[in-house]
């Protein structure tokens, strides 16, 4: 069955509003460096991801989510998400069908709708950060966040 990328919509922008909900109870958002989704670059998964300001500095590694304090956090909340993902590998898990060039500008688009929400008039920088680096966090990254912001990840 093709992964139904209008239902995964619904599920991903009701997990990352339960996901900030709880990200709260831990953390003033505002003290937040960056927030966004994690994935491999065949998008087979996404995950919650975040660090905060005071951490930042510090860290060896800055780009490595997987590094990140709130890295993985709420991951439960992800769960219909995740099933929803599953629809995508064919063939005895051997392939992973998805439509990167429809599901890249639908999560950049719910990514927007939460920095909208949640993070104006922060520098909170959002974005959807690929494994090993990837063409698709630079361009989620410049279009996410205003210019200063997204200026931060260069």
């Amino acid at each position: 069955m093709p992964i139904r990328y209008e239902v995964l919509a619904d599920a991903l922008a009701g997990a990352l509003q339960e996901c900030l909900g709880i990200l709260a109870r831990e953390v003033d958002l505002r003290e937040l460096a960056v927030f966004g989704l994690y994935t491999s670059g065949a998008l087979n998964y996404l995950g919650p991801t975040a660090e905060t300001k005071s951490r930042w500095p510090s860290l060896p590694f800055q780009w490595s989510p997987a590094d990140w304090v709130f890295h993985g956090i709420a991951q439960d909340a992800f769960k219909e998400v995740d099933a929803l993902l599953l629809e995508g590998w064919r063939d005895g898990y051997d392939t992973f069908d998805v439509d990167a060039e429809r599901l890249v500008p639908l999560i950049v688009s719910i990514l927007a709708d939460v920095r909208r929400r949640a993070f104006t008039g922060t520098d909170v920088l959002v974005g959807l950060f690929v494994a090993g680096g990837h063409r698709w966090t630079d361009q989620s990254v410049e279009m996410i966040n205003p210019p200063e912001v997204a200026l931060r990840y260069r």
